[in-house]
């Protein structure tokens, strides 16, 4: 049987196979798509993270930069002066309190063997914008790891240690802070 010249056996549509190999092929982009946008928001929660890690270190190399009895080596005071040949010549606290009203501990922080302080959860904007942490600081001379130390010069470091999602995530921010 003919139809305007054509075979109506040669004339088909859509069969079941196509149409299943369609909807596989379909199935297939939406599964790359949606792991796609699970892995940016994974992504984009960890670079949450890493800025509030790093505006609190931020916040914590001003306190020490701004501290006016950084380099006091006066009576009680926290830097034992150029003289100094210690591991650490920032020994003191200056009592300067944070936003929470607990003073500052001394510049003396050494990672992994010193047990870490408990920052204010108030940092900077006066609210609870940040998630709790703890901290480490220290202070050393300019170059005193090799062997011609600038006694007018210090090496401020700071760790910031937050709990994210079970685990500890630890960030390291260093900055120069010059005799005045």
């Amino acid at each position: 049987m003919k139809k305007n010249g054509t075979a109506l056996w040669r004339q088909r549509g859509f069969s079941l196979i196509e149409t299943m190999i369609a909807m596989v092929v379909l199935m297939i982009g939406f599964l790359f798509w949606g792991t796609g946008m699970i892995t940016a928001t994974q992504a984009q929660n960890k670079a949450q993270e890493h800025t509030q890690a790093i505006a609190i270190a931020d916040h914590l190399l001003e306190v020490m930069r701004r501290d006016p009895f950084f380099w006091d080596a006066g009576g009680g005071a926290e830097w034992l002066g150029v003289n100094c040949v210690a591991a650490n010549c920032w020994t003191g606290s200056s009592g300067l309190p944070d936003e929470c009203g607990t003073a500052y501990p001394a510049y003396n922080g050494v990672f992994g063997t010193t047990t870490p302080y408990t920052g204010c959860d108030k940092t900077m904007s006066g609210n609870s914008a940040y998630p709790p942490y703890t901290y480490l600081w220290r202070a050393d001379f300019h170059n005193a790891w090799t062997g011609t130390p600038d006694v007018q010069a210090a090496d401020l470091t700071v760790w910031v240690f937050l709990k994210v999602g079970g685990r500890q995530e630890t960030y390291k921010v260093t900055s120069l802070n010059r005799y005045i």
